[in-house]
């Protein structure tokens, strides 16, 4: 889910923002309306890499074994 919030209300409340976003969830930060920033939790890239294998070997099961590359190229994509 993704919430969003003014800037001064974000400057305001970051601390409960943080709890929110290790929570899961996304926080957008507008400004007069618009959209200018996100805010994300940050993950263990390990768990990310493993998360991003086993999509990968899940999709090309009955397949040839994904090469190296088509995982960089489908972690560039952003795929997981």
């Amino acid at each position: 889910m993704t919430i969003t919030v003014k800037l001064d209300d974000a400057k305001a409340n970051l601390a409960g923002l943080l709890t929110i976003v290790e929570r899961g969830e996304e926080v957008v930060i507008a400004r007069d309306g618009k959209p200018v920033a996100r805010l994300v939790g940050i993950t263990d890239a390990r768990i990310e890499r493993r998360k991003l294998i086993e999509t990968i070997l899940a999709e090309r099961s009955a397949r040839k074994p994904a090469t190296a590359d088509e995982i960089d190229s489908w972690k560039r994509e952003g795929r997981q």
